[in-house]
């Protein structure tokens, strides 16, 4: 990827770097080996210097990580229900990194990019809902493969969506859930869009943080292919049209 960056481009991009390195985000690079194989790297945003950004020593579960400086990537972060991307490249290796007067890690220093763009993957874009009355019935799937599973009854709670995709929602739960829905978590929703269908999910918890001064957590999950393809299938194609209609209805309003 290349861009031809303004004043105002490098200024927007070095905005979106500080906010996320504020937070310490965490952020995936994508590199390309020698053969053209893609290959996924993670780490964190930690800090910023005159001559980068400075990141925690980047991992891949199981595999060796095969970096070296001037390598190309794209990255991927995100701030708040925004996904973000830029192009970069290593510019230092093994940078002893303060990340307070006690603590010191080894970490890598990626160049400035000259532009941020939108990184929210095309087939998977997520749709606000903050100004819908969408809500879910929810509760946690003790062992949701077994025979006899089901999903229905048990303890549940009304929950509110405040965005939505066809590869999963985010909602706005009560803090005291935060000892139910560390990452991986399984639960059962009852989701219900009215004339474009109702279907029984099940979604696992893939992300979740603290809102600023609240009592509420927002919990990012990811639906699961169940109970098989086809209702699979079926629930996305009823989401589709949900979010199809919503957009509509907001550029008539616009």
């Amino acid at each position: 990827m290349s861009f031809h960056a303004s004043k105002k481009d490098d200024a927007v991009a070095r905005d979106l770097v500080l906010r996320a390195v504020e937070r310490n985000v965490p952020c995936e690079m994508q590199i390309r080996r020698a053969s053209g194989e893609l290959f996924v790297i993670k780490s964190r945003l930690l800090n910023t210097s005159r001559d980068g950004i400075e990141i925690d020593w980047p991992t891949s579960i199981g595999q060796d990580v095969p970096i070296h400086e001037e390598l190309k990537m794209e990255v991927f972060f995100g701030i708040d229900d925004q996904r973000y991307r830029f192009s970069s490249r290593i510019v230092e290796l093994r940078r002893k990194i303060e990340l307070n007067e006690a603590h010191r890690i080894v970490g890598v220093v990626l160049a400035w990019p000259a532009r941020v763009a939108d990184g929210q993957r095309r087939n998977d874009h997520r749709v606000s809902l903050t100004d819908r009355d969408l809500a879910v019935l929810v509760h946690p799937a003790q062992h949701p493969w077994e025979d006899g599973a089901s999903p229905v009854g048990g303890p549940h709670a009304r929950l509110r969506v405040v965005d939505l995709s066809i590869g999963g929602l985010a909602l706005i739960v009560p803090a005291k859930w935060i000892g139910i829905t560390e990452v991986n978590r399984l639960f059962f929703a009852a989701l219900d869009l009215g004339h474009h269908g109702r279907s029984t999910v099940l979604m696992e918890v893939r992300q979740r943080r603290r809102l600023n001064r609240s009592h509420q957590l927002r919990v990012g999950l990811k639906f699961k292919a169940w109970p098989d393809r086809r209702e699979f299938q079926q629930m996305q194609q009823d989401i589709q049209r949900y979010l199809v209609e919503v957009q509509r209805e907001r550029l008539k309003s616009a």
